[in-house]
């Protein structure tokens, strides 16, 4: 009874840390992330882990490449605090921080369909938000508090931002179409009713993965089919006739102006860089606390040599998650994907629930548990 109950409460928490706003019960001077109640719960949970009498290395995302990954991070954190501050530390344990989640999914109760109605959950509560949002009857709710104004041109549901509600329904939406436990009917309501919130946010990279991960996973795991290629196809057309999108339609394309941002921001730090930094980097914090684009980040902060040990740790993380990688990839170019905490509780998530539906696969064509893969 009492196991039942720990993985429970954890299970519970688990899905707290996914649904719950970005509210700051703590504030951290000199840093723009305070503590929140999932901080508060993966430390309990930590310290729940490390109290167990066995602790399995497939619990480690990625297994022992873990250790040498996060322990590289953690190294160069502690010598570039001497030129950023604590703050190198803090983005450090930050990424270390998000790993807990995934570790404590192997204690919690969930089942595939527990998991399944969550996302089936989320995906409904944060369609009610966006079309109150959209029409102006609610605000959007941040790490600084509730917000009304300007919320209605830029929908983020219920999720910090507006970039990060459809790269979450990007993840959720792969194992919802890969799961055929379950009805197909059932299946295209959930695709429909998760693209009206993508479609409200009115990001463009966020449209684009979206459309990306829902082609990928019909044609990976269903195949080619004249239905599937017209869901997809009108998909598409859907999100090109979004205002946003108009730049794709134009006579000459041009690169929108947010990505020039970006662009003008990665070449003022670029052009402080020496040749010695292309090769080691300038050390975490250098490129600050958050940058728009993690591949610009990574280069900046830990050089190309950080650049190839990030490809070799989530290439070994995501050969079994092809469509999660490529969700990843394609929001690294222009977005800090995975400083983003609810993005990474929903990415272990997702592989979590791909897991237990290759498991019960082929559980069910009598392959024995000793011959099949494991989760990492």
């Amino acid at each position: 009874m009492k196991n039942i109950n720990k993985t429970s409460i954890i299970s519970f928490g688990l899905m707290l840390c996914i649904l719950m706003p970005k509210l700051e019960l703590f504030s951290i001077p000199g840093y723009h992330q305070g503590i929140r109640y999932d901080d508060l719960f993966l430390l309990i949970g930590i310290i729940y882990i490390l109290l167990q009498k066995k602790i399995f290395i497939h619990i480690f995302p990625g297994g022992r490449d873990y250790f040498i990954f996060f322990g590289l991070i953690f190294l160069n954190a502690l010598f570039s605090s001497f030129m950023y501050g604590p703050v190198s530390i803090l983005i450090a344990l930050r990424w270390i921080e998000y790993t807990i989640f995934f570790m404590l999914l192997f204690y919690s109760s969930l089942s595939q369909k527990q998991i399944r109605y969550f996302i089936y959950f989320y995906i409904i509560v944060n369609l009610g938000a966006s079309i109150l949002q959209y029409y102006g009857y609610m605000g959007g709710i941040y790490s600084h508090g509730y917000i009304i104004d300007g919320v209605s041109g830029r929908i983020s549901g219920i999720t910090g931002g507006s970039w990060e509600l459809p790269a979450i329904l990007s993840l959720f939406i792969v194992p919802i179409i890969a799961d055929k436990s379950f009805n197909v009917l059932y299946r295209l309501v959930i695709i429909s009713l998760a693209t009206i919130p993508v479609y409200l946010s009115g990001t463009r990279t966020g449209m684009i993965v979206y459309f990306m991960s829902v082609f990928l996973s019909v044609v990976i795991y269903y195949r080619l089919r004249i239905l599937n290629l017209i869901m997809v196809g009108l998909l598409g057309i859907l999100f090109v006739g979004q205002s946003r999108m108009e730049f794709v339609m134009r006579d000459n394309p041009e690169v929108p102006g947010s990505m020039n941002v970006r662009i003008g921001f990665w070449t003022e730090k670029f052009i402080e860089m020496d040749y010695i930094d292309y090769i080691f980097g300038k050390g975490l914090g250098y490129s600050g606390v958050v940058l728009d684009g993690m591949f610009a980040r990574t280069f900046m902060d830990f050089g190309v040599l950080g650049l190839v040990l990030y490809f070799i740790y989530y290439y070994r993380l995501f050969r079994s998650y092809k469509i999660i990688g490529v969700i990843a990839i394609l929001y690294s170019v222009s977005l800090d994907f995975f400083s983003s905490s609810k993005i990474m509780f929903s990415l272990y998530l997702s592989m979590y629930y791909l897991s237990m539906i290759e498991k019960n696969c082929l559980g069910s064509l009598g392959i024995p548990k000793k011959n099949r893969g494991s989760f990492i």
